[in-house]
């Protein structure tokens, strides 16, 4: 980047208008720099919201599906002690059929 010392220097060699104009490209282009610079900022400060926003919804989601493999254990659980009862229900009533067919 050039300093303002350097343009001074230029304005004595060169035309002023020349000087002037290229004294405005610089300012131009170092308010266009900071711009950049300030909108990345922003940019960079609202993504790392949505970055913390959606880790808390992963979290959230992570937490109900831990849940819901705790509920499905609890219903295998009774499935399985309900099918125990019905084949011994069963096996328990196969005999007494067998005894009043005799």
């Amino acid at each position: 980047m050039i300093t303002e010392e350097q343009i001074r220097q230029i304005s004595e060699d060169v035309d002023p208008m020349a000087a002037a104009l290229l004294g405005m490209n610089v300012t131009l282009r170092r308010e266009v720099y900071q711009e950049r610079a300030r909108v990345s900022e922003v940019l960079v400060g609202q993504h790392s919201e949505e970055i913390e926003s959606l880790k808390k919804q992963v979290d959230e989601k992570n937490k109900e599906i831990v849940d819901l493999r705790k509920a499905l254990e609890t219903l295998e659980e009774q499935n399985q002690e309900l099918t125990v009862a019905l084949t011994l229900e069963r096996r328990d009533k196969s005999p007494k059929d067998q005894n009043r067919s005799t």
